[in-house]
C-alpha cells in the first residue's frame, strides 16, 4: 500500500509500505482519509 512516510527534517516521501496486520488482540487498524504538514 501506499503511506505519506516522515524521514527526517524537510523530508516527506510517498512510499510503497507493508500492508498492516493486528499482531495483538487489543490492536486496531484505522484509515487516515487525510493529514497535513506544517512548516511553520
Amino acid at each position: 500500500m501506499k503511506a505519506l512516510c516522515w524521514h527526517g527534517k524537510n523530508d516527506v516521501r510517498y512510499d510503497t509500505v507493508p500492508d498492516p496486520a493486528l499482531e495483538h488482540p487489543r490492536d486496531a487498524i484505522i484509515n487516515v482519509s487525510s493529514c497535513a504538514i506544517c512548516g511553520s
